[in-house]
């Protein structure tokens, strides 16, 4: 499937303390780029049972669209307007982000990576839980956070807000939330699953402004445009120099990769070589 975000000229700034319009905003207030806002609109597959998910196909009941069409939950709302919509090659669910700062999600939730609270799959967006949007979830306030990014992995979902900090929620078997594994390795078909966002409390000081995903890690981007990675690491992917490989068991050879779930800045390496 395909996501697409309309443009109008509607340029918003988050502050620390409001938001402002391009008339208000001074160079020293502004923390995050400029973004323009614009409705969501949809084409392609719309439920994993046409895709081979299961044998059960009833493609009258969730219908292929096959031209760019506005979500029907939204033609209602007049003045909800989104800045950015992510999504992921290995991923079946989707986020947006409103003008208020807002996180939306919805599509499969098996294990929790819409942060809506559950592992129930949503087919309209919803706006997650475990970040505080304010006091009625409206975007409004002055302690209210403000997204302005995020990204999907198969079964894991990242936001950063507007002060660096970032926000996590889905499985975290390989650590590709960026936060202490719950879950214990003896216990098989288990586990360790957040279905709201909870905030990474790393120790490093830096603040992030862009993300990406893999199917089970996480790459972020800082204010210095350095990389830091966290998650799986078995085919060298998080840039660190190794893989993590170890010998679960004396005696007879069972290899394992021990997850990297803290943000660790990617190695330097010979550019030129």
């Amino acid at each position: 499937f395909l996501l697409f975000l309309t443009q109008k000229q509607t340029r918003i700034y988050y502050t620390k303390d409001k938001k402002m319009t391009t008339e208000e905003k001074t160079k020293e207030e502004e923390i995050v780029p400029t973004k323009t806002a614009g409705a969501i609109l949809f084409c392609g597959c719309t439920d994993f049972k046409n895709v081979g998910r299961t044998k059960q196909i009833d493609e009258s009941v969730f219908a292929n669209v096959n031209v760019p069409s506005k979500i029907s939950t939204f033609e209602n709302e007049n003045d909800l307007e989104f800045t950015f919509i992510a999504s992921g090659s290995a991923a079946a669910h989707n986020v947006a982000i409103d003008t208020k700062g807002r996180l939306w999600a919805w599509g499969r939730n098996e294990n929790g990576q819409l942060g809506t609270g559950d592992k129930d799959n949503r087919n309209a967006p919803s706006v997650v839980k475990g970040i505080h949007f304010g006091e009625n979830a409206d975007g409004e306030g002055e302690e209210a956070v403000k997204i302005v990014w995020a990204a999907c992995g198969k079964n894991h979902t990242i936001a950063i807000d507007s002060e660096g900090g970032f926000y996590a929620c889905g499985s975290n078997k390989s650590g590709q939330l960026g936060v202490p594994i719950t879950w214990s390795r003896q216990k098989k078909n288990v586990d360790d699953e957040r279905v709201e966002f909870v905030k990474s409390a790393s120790a490093t000081q830096a603040k992030f402004v862009k993300a990406t995903c893999g199917v089970d890690f996480t790459v972020l981007t800082d204010a210095d445009g350095k990389m830091w990675s966290f998650g799986c690491p078995q085919y060298g992917q998080l840039g660190h120099g190794d893989d993590h490989e170890y010998n679960m068991k004396e005696g007879t050879v069972k290899l394992a990769y021990e997850p990297q779930p803290t943000p660790k800045m990617f190695r330097s390496g010979d550019l030129n070589a």
